[in-house]
C-alpha cells in the first residue's frame, strides 16, 4: 500500500510539471517567455534617463541594446542611471556640468557627449553656461576636444530649433563680457589678479618655476586661463571648479594640478564630499582606476588640512 502511495504522488507531480510545461506554449509551439520583474533602481534608473532627455528615452536606450547586449542596458540603467546617478549630493545640473566635462577630455564620445549638451539644457544649464564651460576646456583638454564639442553643440541647438525648443542667449550674453573696469586691464593684469584669487602669489610661482625653461609659456596660461577664460562671467566659480576637476580626473596626467584646483573647488565652498561625488560620476565616464587616482589626491589633501 505505501509503495502505490508513492508511486501515485510520483505520478501526480509529474504530470502537474508536464501540464504548466504545455499550458506554456504559444500556438507557434514556443514556450512563452515571462516578463521579467524590474528592480527599483531599473524603475528609477529609467525615470532619470527620462527626466534628462525626454519622455521615452529610457525605453528607447533599452531598445537600442536588444539584439546585442540587453544585459548591457540593464546594468547601465541600474547602476548608472538608478544608483550612482540617483545620489543627491550634486543637482542634476552640476552632474550635467561633471558629465560634459569629463566627456570632453575623453575626446571619443560624440553620441555620448551630444546626448548631455541636450541632457545640459534640458536640466537647466543655459546656452552660455555650456559655451563657457567648453571653452574653459581648451586650457585643460586642448583646442581639438573643444572645438568638436562646440561644434556639436551648434549642430544639437539646430536640431532642438527645429523641434521647436526656445533656447536663447541668456542676459549675460548679451551683455558685454566683461565690465569697463574690467576692459581697461591688461589680459595679463587680469590674469594675475584672477591667479592670485585662487592662491596669493600664485602667479608668480608660476613666473619663477617656468623662468629657466619656458617664461611665454607662463605668460600665456596666465593670460588665456585666467585672464581671458576664469574671468568672463557666465559659469560661477564652484561650477568652473567641479567642472575642472572632473576634466583633469578623466586625463589622470596632471596631479598637482588636480591637486591645485581641489583646493581652489574647496576655498570656493564647495565640500569634500562634493569633490568626492565629482569622482564617483567621473567613474561612470573615466572609469574606476581615474576616479581612484583622483580620491587618493583628494585624501591626501583633506588628511593634510
Amino acid at each position: 500500500m505505501k509503495n502505490k502511495t508513492i508511486m501515485f504522488i510520483a505520478l501526480l507531480s509529474f504530470y502537474s510539471h508536464f501540464s504548466f510545461a504545455i499550458d506554456t506554449l504559444s500556438v507557434t509551439g514556443e514556450v512563452e517567455k515571462e516578463v521579467p520583474l524590474r528592480s527599483e533602481r531599473f524603475n528609477k534608473g529609467i525615470e532619470n534617463v527620462d527626466r534628462i532627455n525626454g519622455k521615452g528615452a529610457g525605453q528607447g536606450l533599452i531598445d537600442a541594446f536588444n539584439g546585442v547586449s540587453p544585459e548591457l542596458a540593464n546594468i547601465l540603467v541600474e547602476y548608472s542611471f538608478g544608483e550612482v546617478y540617483n545620489r543627491d549630493i550634486l543637482d542634476f545640473k552640476s552632474k550635467q556640468i561633471v558629465i560634459i566635462a569629463s566627456l570632453i577630455a575623453s575626446g571619443a564620445q560624440n553620441s555620448q557627449l551630444k546626448t548631455h549638451l541636450n541632457a545640459g539644457l534640458n536640466v537647466g544649464c543655459s546656452i552660455t553656461e555650456i559655451k563657457q564651460l567648453i571653452i574653459q576646456m581648451t586650457a585643460y583638454t586642448g583646442f581639438p576636444k573643444a572645438n568638436n564639442a562646440m561644434l556639436l553643440l551648434k549642430e544639437l541647438l539646430d536640431e532642438r530649433r527645429v523641434k521647436g525648443f526656445n533656447d536663447l542667449p541668456d542676459e549675460v550674453e548679451k551683455k558685454s563680457a566683461k565690465d569697463s573696469a574690467q576692459q581697461d586691464k591688461s589680459r595679463y593684469q587680469q590674469g594675475v589678479e584672477q591667479f592670485n584669487k585662487f592662491d596669493n602669489g600664485a602667479a608668480q610661482t608660476l613666473e619663477d618655476n617656468l623662468k629657466e625653461v619656458s617664461p611665454d609659456l607662463a605668460k600665456y596660461i596666465i593670460e588665456y586661463e585666467f585672464g581671458d577664460i576664469l574671468s568672463e562671467p557666465g559659469l560661477k566659480l564652484k561650477q568652473r571648479e567641479i567642472a575642472t576637476i572632473a576634466a583633469l580626473t578623466t586625463l589622470g596626467t596632471a596631479n598637482s594640478l588636480l591637486r591645485f584646483h581641489m583646493q581652489v573647488a574647496m576655498q570656493a565652498g564647495v565640500s569634500k564630499e562634493e569633490v568626492a561625488e565629482v569622482m564617483i560620476i567621473t567613474s561612470l565616464y573615466a572609469g574606476f582606476p581615474a576616479a581612484l587616482n583622483a580620491s587618493m589626491i583628494l585624501k591626501e589633501l583633506t588628511v593634510r588640512e
